[in-house]
């Protein structure tokens, strides 16, 4: 297929770019994709670009999680070898899911880039919590 511009999948409109995100099903010439990953130079452009992508705008996402930062240290605080456990952005996600956080997998990978610079793929839980504690 070469470049050209998509139609959403009810052919209404063209497929935004804002469409494109971890977790999203589109529907491209008659074919459903679910969109599981992307490269880091994708979600590099994506949170560079954010004004576009708002799934990828930290400020919107930390305003998200504010409200339930007690409920996420509690759970960090709880959990079984905290001192020595590694998160992978799956696991971020799970955590987020039982403090009541309303995120979708987008808006979880991105929070999880900003603790994780190495780009290691997962990180020590004590990080995480250091960094909801100062949030």
């Amino acid at each position: 297929m070469a470049r050209c511009k998509l139609e959403s999948h009810d052919g209404s409109q063209p497929l935004l770019p804002s469409d494109l995100h971890l977790g999203a099903i589109v529907t491209i010439l008659s074919h459903r994709f679910r969109i599981f990953n992307c490269d880091q130079f994708t979600f590099k452009y994506m949170e560079e670009h954010c004004h576009v992508w708002i799934k990828s705008d930290m400020e919107r996402i930390v305003k998200k999680v504010t409200p339930k930062k007690e409920v996420l240290q509690r759970l960090f605080l709880t959990a079984p070898s905290l001192g020595s456990r590694s998160l992978t952005a799956d696991d971020l996600g799970d955590f987020l899911q039982r403090a009541g956080c309303d995120l979708i997998l987008q808006e979880v990978h991105t929070l999880f880039r900003v603790v994780d610079t190495y780009r290691a793929g997962s990180i020590k839980m004590t990080l995480f919590l250091k960094y909801f504690m100062d949030l």
